[in-house]
């Protein structure tokens, strides 16, 4: 389908050390969007479904509806699915049908802030005797997370010409929200080896997490492998020029998000 509407493009870098997540935005054409989308720059359409039935949508766009039919909207999932799908050095294309809506997720990412602090640390200390060798390896993780964001809607415009969110008479949502995390986690490791036959490797992971709260502060992870060469042995045939017997035992587990550590507030019940 062609195009005669003007839409807006966010631009979302991320930097890893100690960086920050903003937004730029343009306006832009036809043909811009066409070349943006010849190198990868995914488009995100974010009309209601009635709209993509009524006038069909774009080849190769994502659909994925910010402002409900009554007017609500999830501004944190709608960045939850930005954030799978886009290219942190492409960006992303928005589009709707006035460009009245991409302005106000547009002027909402921008206000949107998020800064991401990692650590890595690692040491390993190498052991050997005629017989035996033996490896012991530490390393270390911290994660700090902070963000920040700001979110205003309002609704009642005069006309759709006008996209300025301050001209809106009426304010459905108005917030503020602010955040930190932190996680680290920590795993040693020994392996040994025995006559270059028999390996043993032993291995515990510590994971802490402010989400858990004081109740858990921290979850462990222990692991162990075994093997051990049996072509080595007299009464294997020689044919076998490798035959290994192997067990390991491990767990693992991911970490909780942010507020999945936070009591319940609020309850309630419904009686049929």
């Amino acid at each position: 389908m062609k195009l005669k509407r003007i839409i807006t493009l966010i631009l979302l870098f991320i930097f890893i050390l100690t960086g920050n997540s903003y937004a730029e935005t343009k306006n832009i054409g036809n043909d811009e969007i066409k070349r943006l989308m010849s190198l990868g720059i995914p488009l995100i359409d974010v009309r209601r479904k009635d709209e993509w039935v009524s006038t069909g949508v774009i080849e190769n766009s994502y659909h994925h509806t910010f402002f409900e039919k009554d007017g609500t909207y999830d501004f944190k999932g709608f960045i939850n699915k930005v954030k799978n799908i886009t290219n942190s050095e492409k960006g992303i294309i928005l589009f709707c049908r006035t460009g009245r809506r991409t302005t106000a997720i547009a002027k909402a990412l921008e206000k949107t802030n998020e800064r991401n602090t990692i650590f890595d640390l690692g040491a390993a200390h190498n052991f050997s005797t005629g017989q035996m060798s033996a490896t012991t390896s530490l390393s270390a993780q911290f994660f700090d997370r902070k963000w920040e964001g700001i979110e205003i809607a309002r609704d009642s415009f005069g006309q759709n010409a006008v996209t300025d969110i301050g001209s809106g008479s009426n304010i459905t949502l108005a917030g503020e929200w602010l955040g930190n995390s932190r996680d680290a986690g920590a795993i040693v490791t020994q392996e040994m080896s025995f006559l270059d036959q028999h390996y043993l490797t032993l291995s515990y992971r510590t994971d802490y997490s402010s989400a858990l709260g004081s109740a858990s502060r921290s979850i462990g992870y222990p692991g162990m492998r075994f093997s051990t060469r049996l072509d080595k042995l007299n009464f294997i045939p020689y044919q076998f020029q490798m035959l290994k017997f192997r067990a390991a035992y491990g767990e693992s587990g991911v970490l909780p998000a942010h507020t999945d550590g936070q009591n319940l507030l609020w309850s309630g019940s419904c009686l049929v």
